[in-house]
């Protein structure tokens, strides 16, 4: 599969489809992945907590109607997928129930323009609520499973994912490198280093738990200076692909399908 991971700050929904229209211009990608947190809200464009009146072949099933084509920067995304003829993985978008439940949501809009999956995170940190289903969504390459944030280092959330032998497991996240600022900024070499530990760290963990799976790992931060660590990467049976940098990065991947891995 033809995965474009983006390792982008928080944008508005104008200027994430400006991005994907250029990085996914000139080859045949087949799904783009967003960090956690994706997009901005602004209030004329989220409108969530309301009971909409719209037609119901415009309105989204999320669960009383929190989020619908209404938005306008989901409807942008969604007819760019369509257009484009890809999946567009929302790292995550805050969703807010009409009874005034928060959730952390991934939203994954197929090539049809339409909602592939809705899934609130399982293991959510502060105020927000839990889901109670596993991130799993259909492609014409096999089963994705989606890891929202530290769930990637949860036993417990990996064991239905693989139960269901999954082609790909992605992980948007936003997590922010653990180290102390004024040493950062006194000796940056540690910086790096950290940086460097992260992927190894992420890397080790993904195999423990993927050993005897034989799937595929993508994951998309947020970069250094904008609430992430800057760690976008690929892991499979027989590579990792680091992101170059740990600021604003785009990564365009092949990954390698279970039956290719075998095949070898």
């Amino acid at each position: 599969m033809r995965l474009l991971i983006c390792q982008t700050p928080r944008l508005m929904y104008v200027q994430a489809v400006e991005l994907l229209n250029r990085e996914t211009a000139g080859w045949d990608c087949q799904m783009a992945l967003f960090p956690e947190f994706a997009l901005e809200h602004p209030p004329q464009c989220t409108e969530q907590g309301q009971d909409y009146a719209a037609p119901a072949h415009r309105r989204l099933d999320l669960g009383g109607g929190e989020l619908s084509f209404n938005n306008v920067g989901l409807l942008a995304m969604a007819n760019f997928a369509k257009r484009r003829g890809i999946y567009i993985v929302l790292g995550s978008v805050e969703e807010r129930s009409l009874d005034s439940r928060a959730y952390d949501t991934c939203l994954v809009l197929n090539p049809q323009g339409e909602i592939a999956l809705k899934y609130r995170k399982m293991s959510p940190v502060g105020n927000k609520h839990a889901g109670t289903e596993p991130g799993l969504f259909e492609t014409e390459e096999g089963l994705v499973g989606v890891l929202m944030g530290a769930e990637v280092e949860e036993e417990v959330r990996w064991a239905p994912l693989l139960a269901r032998q999954p082609c790909l497991v992605l992980n948007p996240t936003r997590a922010p490198m653990q180290m102390d600022p004024v040493l950062a900024r006194c000796h940056p070499e540690l910086q790096v280093v950290a940086w460097h530990r992260n992927f190894v760290d992420i890397q080790r963990a993904v195999e423990s738990r993927t050993r005897h799976a034989g799937v595929a790992f993508a994951r998309a931060d947020a970069p250094l200076q904008a609430g992430g660590a800057g760690t976008s990467m690929l892991v499979e049976p027989h590579r990792s692909v680091p992101t170059s940098s740990w600021n604003a990065a785009f990564l365009a991947v092949d990954t390698t399908l279970p039956g290719e891995l075998r095949s070898h």
